[in-house]
């Protein structure tokens, strides 16, 4: 078997599956800068301080660094007369054309900030494209040293794979040496370190952590809301009370244009398995992201092989029959998806089924497309025939390994220092939102935040808003907790949820004016649509296996997982039959599925005792 071919295989199919020395603010180890080099790190004044840096031999002897590194909190990281180059893989879209220095404004103060020059080995994000170069990159054994994949991909069998093939390496000597930051969020979050760990206990992964309530249900359903009401009907509690809505907005054109242009649930290839998962929680609990195991009982089970997954997959067959979701949502492209979001004049979108309610709407395009987005509203957890309704869920402290030290890499050390620089809160808001002063901007005195505590900053002008190249957005190495979040001024509360309640376009408005809108409607969303949370006895533990089980789960699901894909998108179109679900049952458990469950509950008694049936 070429493991490594079929690893490819995978990887690239997954994306149709589809993220100091004291205590400065935030509660992190605060650092200190060397030089400002450049206007940006000038107008960043405020969270950098000059000083002077020592001759190389004499400093590396007193502040703990090398001869080619400055020590740890003292910027830059690469010494005066030293040049030193870092290469990464990572991903480009419409936002980020070219994340390289002198064209991004990020890139450029990060570059300046730290004085390690990155040259990018670069791929497009859409259609599974860093994957793919990723695979290439990979498996022809010239890769960079860097390589960031965040949510493209699975990042943990991906560690698995590579670690124990020795391409990429530990980090643990020098994240104690000199990653500050990322000791410090080791020490804040205990179970961070299962996450970023392989089988022999090692960290090869820098972690990436994104706790936030909206990132803890990603698959979910929304509606229009001036369609329901042109339809004169409740929210939907139900699935067969939401395909009644689909059903009426296909056949009673609610926008009034006279031609029954409406989506009833718009789709896009991504989105597909938000909806098995989101259908799935009307008939049993389930925890997204890895292959459905979920613990029930003390036994993990493979919920894709639940008889009830015939059901959840008829449901979603009946939508397809019934052209009550886009027949092009197997193939359409981000730009066209996001073309149905902006359709000139009037809405087409009845409803969606994703992460977030933003996804078809480009709000930096129009007015419109605010005004669509902000009328859009969450949908409860539907109930299923039986009554059950778990909202499936990945866990709200949302942790993988976000970049990862390849053997290439002749300074891992210098590596692991840029990477927890990523870890300042002014380094990492310059990451998504911009330059200090132009895009966001320290707290008003006596201000809250979302979460009605003191707040640390403020939004200057909405994201959706930015010319491109001005950040990396949120496609970076991250380490956002709740604490972080909520920390935004929470200007023009009242408005805001006033605008949602309403719904009412002048309200909409005035709300538009107010940095927390998006997170005010995030928590919102993610609040209503949490009373049905599933419990976390569901949620799957960070299991850690040894090296060679590791590789042999990789084996497995490198099968499985295409087979997955190519199977459900079958039974869902129509081209194969529901008679034959014994045989799919069958087919599963001979590619592994059966032993994958039982590696995995073998793991779990193991490592999760209290948790495990013995």
């Amino acid at each position: 078997m070429n493991f490594k071919r079929i690893l490819t295989f995978l990887v690239a199919l997954a994306m149709l599956a589809g993220v100091f020395a004291g205590c400065a603010p935030g509660g992190q180890p605060a650092a200190t800068t060397a030089a400002a080099t450049t206007a940006a790190a000038t107008t960043a004044a405020a969270t950098t301080a000059a000083a002077t840096t020592a001759a190389p031999t004499e400093a590396a002897i007193t502040d703990g660094g090398t001869e080619y590194m400055t020590g740890p909190g003292i910027l830059p990281i690469v010494r005066e007369g030293y040049d030193i180059t870092l290469t990464m893989l990572r991903g480009t879209n419409a936002n980020i054309p070219d994340p390289s220095y002198g064209e991004n404004v990020f890139t450029t103060y990060l570059v300046d900030r730290t004085g390690v020059m990155l040259d990018f080995v670069t791929a497009p994000e859409a259609d599974g494209g860093v994957i793919t170069k990723f695979n290439l990159l990979m498996n022809s054994g010239d890769y960079p040293d860097l390589i960031k994949l965040a949510w493209q991909g699975p990042p943990r069998d991906i560690m698995a794979y590579w670690s124990a093939n020795g391409a990429f390496v530990p980090l643990d000597e020098h994240i104690e040496k000199y990653g500050e930051r990322t000791k410090y969020y080791l020490e804040q979050y205990p179970q961070m370190r299962m996450y970023i760990s392989g089988g022999d206990g090692k960290i090869y992964g820098m972690p990436n952590l994104n706790e936030c309530l909206h990132c803890d249900v990603q698959n979910r359903f929304f509606i229009y809301q001036p369609f329901r009401v042109a339809l004169g009907m409740d929210m939907p509690t139900t699935l067969d009370e939401y395909l009644t809505y689909l059903r009426r907005v296909r056949d009673e054109n609610p926008n009034g244009s006279g031609k029954n242009d409406e989506i009833p649930l718009c789709m896009r290839s991504s989105n597909l398995q938000a909806l098995k998962y989101a259908v799935m929680g009307s008939y049993m609990p389930v925890a997204v992201l890895d292959y459905s195991l979920t613990p029930i009982d003390g036994v993990i089970q493979m919920q894709y092989l639940n008889p009830m997954m015939k059901d959840v997959l008829e449901y979603i067959n009946v939508l397809y029959e019934e052209e009550l979701f886009n027949r092009d949502a197997f193939t359409i492209t981000d730009d066209d998806f996001r073309a149905y979001g902006d359709f000139p004049d009037y809405n087409i979108i009845a409803s969606q089924c994703s992460n977030q309610k933003n996804n078809p709407y480009m709000r930096g395009s129009n007015e419109e497309s605010w005004m669509r987005y902000a009328e859009t509203e969450a949908v409860p957890q539907l109930r299923g025939p039986e009554g059950v309704a778990y909202m499936p869920r990945r866990g709200d402290l949302d942790i993988i390994p976000g970049m990862f030290v390849t053997d290439k890499c002749e300074y891992p050390d210098v590596a692991v220092r840029l990477i927890d620089e990523f870890y300042d809160d002014d380094v990492s808001r310059w990451c998504t939102s911009g330059p200090y002063g132009e895009w966001w901007e320290y707290a008003d005195e006596g201000s809250l935040g979302l979460d009605g505590r003191p707040a640390k900053y403020k939004g200057v002008m909405q994201d959706y808003d930015k010319p491109i190249n001005t950040c990396w957005y949120e496609n970076y190495i991250v380490m956002r907790p709740s604490s972080y979040r909520l920390a935004q001024q929470a200007d023009g509360r009242e408005v805001v949820m006033k605008s949602i309640e309403t719904r009412d376009r002048a309200d909409i408005a005035e709300a538009r004016n107010y940095q927390s809108l998006n997170e005010l409607h995030n928590y919102h969303d993610a609040n209503l649509q949490l009373e049905d949370g599933m419990p976390d006895e569901f949620l799957l533990p960070p299991l850690v296996f040894p090296e060679e089980v590791a590789l042999r789960i990789g084996e497995i699901k490198a099968v499985l997982g295409s087979y997955i894909d190519q199977t459900h998108v079958a039974f869902i179109s129509g081209e194969r039959s529901f008679d034959t679900w014994d045989a799919y049952v069958k087919e599963m458990n001979d590619m592994g599925a059966a032993e994958l469950v039982d590696i995995y509950n073998e793991r779990l008694r193991t490592q999760f005792p209290d948790r495990a049936k013995q």
